[in-house]
């Protein structure tokens, strides 16, 4: 087995926390791991998801459906305005086994039956199932045409255990689309016509939701009954639902970026505070193409290289739900009465699980193809195994003889420059010492480029 030495790069600002700096980092060799809502690019982390299945899997889809339903329904009871309801609210990696012996139970089971008996609602199954296979934006015209009838039957059914009075104010009585010539057009649309019929329903939701969401709103702010939430429960809750499961297939993870570069000048602007901030220099050892960090605590933490593709990681929700124990998934979604759905196979599998973590890898690692000047690589963390962290426990350590230097920006202030290399003296072995370089980024007028320069006469005593 070959052995090689990858040198990588990471960036980093003067203040990496409101409450811990670069100089407090170093001191204590921490790696922070951040959420992709930490980072600049909104489509990091992106799947291509689409719902293929038998009748089977897309009836427990409208159930699960209904499971969140509810669920937010409460929570926005509860709550009002007082927290901003989200996709993070949405439980959809959760089934009707983790609720408590609780009259919630109840209500689900009052609220499924009025959602089987309703007939506007009874097109649905029929129309997911013909379609077998559809994308996110396809599934949400579907889901969002019906809503306002499965809030209908929502209604009606906490009407009847007396827990209406947070609807009451909002106008739920409007009419919904007239869902007989909708169902005929959907049939007949392939799937070119379909992803533009939704596309163009998105559009027009989104604006719709924002101006509803601000006529009611400002208004209601006037005179003390804004109801931001109710108002996203009702309008935006088809779209957070499906962000919610394919956001669910691999729960939270973490992430800590390092690159292949160390002259880029927009990843020295974007990353290291405007050249005010610095570049750990890292080595990492690299076997058959794998590269790994060991840490302080127990294990190592993988490096995955970026790939840049146009096109992201193709995932079958309905085939990655391998997070749910087997019972769980065999009674919320593989199973109907006594019917089992055909891809219940799918879960049965030896290699399943490692054909998951593999596409996990895939898409904890694309990146779209305008990234690609910075050749980055990432460590990533998964919460499967930890549970969700707040960002002060977000904390990893890693070896000594890993750190090999530092860089400095060309606008890293004097007495910065000091608190590091005294931090640096302080905690590194007299080993490490030994080898430790310092750099410094310049303008080099005679290539007209940034270049780094090694500072050879800075050494430790």
């Amino acid at each position: 087995m070959t052995t090689s030495q990858k040198r990588l790069y990471r960036f980093r600002p003067l203040q990496v926390l409101s409450t811990k700096s670069v100089v407090d980092e170093i001191r204590a060799r921490e790696l922070y791991l951040g959420t992709l809502e930490d980072n600049n690019d909104p489509m990091d982390g992106m799947l291509d998801a689409y719902w293929e299945g038998d009748n089977i899997l897309w009836a427990n889809l409208i159930r699960h459906y209904c499971f969140c339903l509810l669920n937010a329904a409460s929570i926005v009871s509860v709550a009002g305005d007082s927290i901003a309801f989200g996709v993070n609210d949405i439980t959809a990696r959760a089934t009707p086994d983790d609720w408590p012996d609780a009259p919630i139970r109840q209500l689900f089971q009052d609220f499924l039956a009025g959602v089987n008996a309703d007939k506007k609602i009874a097109g649905l199954l029929p129309l997911l199932t013909e379609k077998r296979r559809l994308a996110k934006d396809e599934l949400r015209l579907l889901l969002g045409t019906y809503h306002p009838q499965f809030l209908s039957v929502l209604r009606d059914t906490l009407s009847k255990n007396g827990r209406v009075e947070f609807l009451r104010g909002l106008n739920l009585k409007a009419p919904p689309i007239a869902l007989a010539p909708f169902e005929a057009s959907v049939k007949q649309a392939d799937t070119r016509l379909l992803s533009a019929l939704a596309g163009a329903a998105e559009h027009a939701s989104r604006q719709m939701q924002l101006i509803t969401m601000y006529e009611h709103g400002h208004h209601g702010l006037q005179q003390g009954t804004a109801k931001r939430n109710l108002l996203t429960l009702l309008s935006g809750f088809p779209a957070l639902y499906l962000d919610a499961c394919t956001k669910g297939i691999y729960d939270e993870y973490y992430i800590a970026c390092f690159t292949e570069r160390n002259d880029n000048e927009s990843m020295w602007g974007h990353y290291a505070s405007g050249h005010r901030g610095i570049c750990l220099i890292f080595e990492f050892e690299e076997r058959e193409g794998r590269v790994q960090m060991e840490l302080e605590e127990q294990g190592h933490l993988d490096l995955y290289e970026v790939q840049y593709s146009p096109a992201p990681p193709q995932v079958n929700v309905f085939e990655s739900l391998g997070y749910l124990p087997a019972n769980a998934l065999h009674r919320n979604w593989l199973s109907c009465g006594e019917q089992v759905s055909q891809q219940a196979h799918t879960y049965s599998s030896p290699d399943y699980h490692s054909t998951y973590w593999q596409a996990f890898a895939q898409t904890v690692s694309h990146k779209f193809p305008e990234w690609e000047r910075e050749r980055e690589y990432r460590v990533v963390k998964s919460a499967w195994f930890s549970g969700r962290k707040p960002a002060s426990e977000r904390l990893m350590h890693y070896r000594e003889k890993h750190l090999k230097g530092v860089i400095f920006g060309m606008r890293t202030p004097v007495d910065q420059q000091l608190e590091i290399m005294a931090a640096l003296d302080a905690t590194l072995s007299d080993s490490q010492k030994k080898g430790f370089e310092f750099h410094s980024a310049r303008y080099c007028s005679a290539r007209k480029t940034l270049e780094v320069t090694r500072l050879d006469l800075i050494k430790f005593a």
